[in-house]
């Protein structure tokens, strides 16, 4: 019987899912209370799971700049994962039948988790997606693929985080010549995972009105359909 190293498969996946060093540091400690108020009061470590799956909205986080939005967010999906793990590496251990996320486990456990690491979540630092998109959204070649197959692993995806909306390289005159690519692959995020019943967490330093203003009335709607947004919150001192 195979026995697994779980810090070493956590360490593995959170560097697959695009934790910084920072938001890896944070610690619940840290976290005002204000921010606290509005985050999950069980941990939802079902919502990484494809098998059982619940349907469990996610949330968003308005506020002022460097008050820890992101840093409550990491704290809470590093507790998921670590739950995830545990239970993932005991039913691998005893051999019982596929309750995972990796429908059918072969080879080693460690490797396959992070290969599959997307698929369980992925945190996107979205003013970085938005620049990269918008970078490579013609190729040499003529196409989007490497855009295109982003986009499908945002979509499908068992939980995603939309860090720092709002903040992307963007003005109304990037709407001239039509929607902005990336904004066109987001909307497509939301609507497939509003008819699919997957939640996303997010983040913005915006107020409501600028981010409806930004993204539009059907695009923004559709994502605090998914994710309610907190109200503002800022530093308490």
């Amino acid at each position: 019987m195979n026995k697994y190293d779980k810090n070493e498969i956590y360490n593995k996946l959170t560097e697959k899912i695009g934790l910084t060093p920072k938001l890896l540091s944070s610690t619940r400690d840290k976290i005002q209370d204000n921010i606290k108020t509005h985050l999950p009061k069980k941990l939802f470590v079902n919502m990484l799971d494809i098998k059982p799956y619940i349907n469990q909205n996610g949330y968003g986080l308005l506020g002022t700049s460097r008050i820890g939005k992101s840093c409550a967010n990491a704290v809470i999906i590093m507790s998921c994962l670590k739950g995830l793990i545990k239970k993932l590496v005991d039913c691998v251990e005893k051999n019982e039948e596929d309750i995972s996320i990796i429908n059918k486990i072969k080879g080693n456990l460690t490797t396959c988790i992070s290969h599959d690491a997307h698929k369980v979540v992925n945190w996107v630092n979205w003013p970085d997606c938005y620049d990269w998109s918008q970078k490579n959204a013609i190729t040499d070649f003529g196409t989007d693929r490497l855009p295109r197959y982003h986009t499908e692993c945002m979509k499908k995806t068992n939980l995603l985080i939309l860090d720092d909306l709002g903040r992307e390289n963007f003005s109304k005159k990037s709407y001239e010549n039509g929607m902005p690519y990336a904004h066109g692959q987001l909307a497509l995020v939301l609507n497939y995972r509003n008819e699919h019943n997957l939640p996303i967490i997010w983040t913005s330093n915006l107020e409501e009105i600028d981010l409806m203003n930004i993204y539009g009335a059907p695009m923004y709607l559709r994502l605090v359909e998914l994710a309610p947004p907190s109200e503002w919150l800022s530093r308490i001192n």
